[in-house]
């Protein structure tokens, strides 16, 4: 779940704008069309009991509307529990105008 908007002090940069996550087996890049394909799309884990380990999956995200230099952070949270289960350090990001969108 998305958290809510929060107040930004001035001066201070607005994050991006998330406009896909997407779960999958794969992500194929090609680097001469510039194009990507997401493979084997999913919404759900199957475990026979939690907590418990999934297979290797990867996770497709899309971002707009940023300004400059972003650290990429993705989270896995316990809605319930209100507490973080895994989190990945991803990678910097840089957006050199804010009408394109990223891909991740």
């Amino acid at each position: 779940m998305a958290k809510k908007k929060s107040e930004k002090s001035p001066g201070q940069k607005p994050p991006p704008v998330c406009k896909a996550i997407l779960l999958c087996d794969a992500v194929l890049a090609d680097p001469f069309r510039r194009k990507g394909s997401v493979i084997g799309i999913f919404d759900r884990f199957l475990l026979p009991r939690f907590p418990g380990q999934t297979s290797m999956f990867f996770a497709y995200v899309q971002l707009t509307n940023g300004i400059g230099e972003y650290h990429i952070t993705i989270e896995v949270r316990d809605s319930e529990q209100d507490v973080t289960i895994a989190r990945a350090n991803i990678f910097k990001i840089n957006f050199k105008h804010r009408l394109p969108k990223a891909s991740l």
